[in-house]
């Protein structure tokens, strides 16, 4: 009698925390879907400015970071490719000035 009452207790607690695990991953899941479909709603709007004028500033327009990215064409990849590229080797060749004065 006092095994089956132990596992039966076991059981309902393995349960229990396999409901809770389940909920956190459910929850978890649609944050992640809405934050993908809708980024302002998910983080705040400053972080939200912040990225977008990031954006600007490798030359990618607002009717650009609207679009789908599943509907860039490669030319617009490759133009966006060297718009970061071009970016990153200024900010590379300004952060080495900045070292060497240093």
């Amino acid at each position: 009698m006092m095994e089956k009452n132990s596992i039966e207790i076991y059981a309902l607690i393995i349960c229990f925390i396999s409901l809770v695990l389940a909920s956190v991953a459910l929850g978890t899941g649609i944050y992640s879907l809405v934050g993908m479909k809708y980024p302002e709603v998910v983080i705040s709007a400053n972080s939200y400015e912040s990225h977008r004028d990031l954006m600007r500033l490798f030359g990618v327009s607002d009717k650009e970071l609207k679009r789908d990215v599943n509907t860039f064409t490669e030319e617009d990849k490759r133009m966006l490719w060297w718009h970061a590229h071009k970016r990153y080797v200024d900010a590379l060749a300004l952060y080495k000035s900045v070292i060497c004065m240093s």
